[in-house]
């Protein structure tokens, strides 16, 4: 997994089709908590780049399919190797 810091470099290391894990209420220990969720990247607003405001990308919710946008600095790119070999849904 990758952690995501506050620099907007940190955007470049996302991208659309990624799978995500979303913790609304910070990086907690997922084991303890249920407060997070799976979800695919659909699309990162590059525009809001500029370090003053937050990078915000939407994400499809795994479960539900509902769809929303949030900051980038709650998620975490999931980085997971057998999907080296699959076209990306986006």
């Amino acid at each position: 997994m990758h952690a995501v810091t506050n620099d907007s470099s940190a955007l470049l290391d996302f991208k659309e089709g990624d799978l995500v894990l979303v913790q609304p209420n910070g990086r907690s220990d997922p084991n303890n908590s249920t407060d997070w969720w799976l979800g695919w990247i659909i699309q990162i607003d590059a525009a809001d780049a500029d370090a003053s405001r937050p990078v915000l990308i939407q994400v499809a919710d795994c479960d539900s399919g509902q769809v929303q946008w949030i900051p980038i600095s709650i998620c975490t790119r999931l980085v997971l190797p057998c999907f080296n070999n699959v076209v990306s849904m986006f």
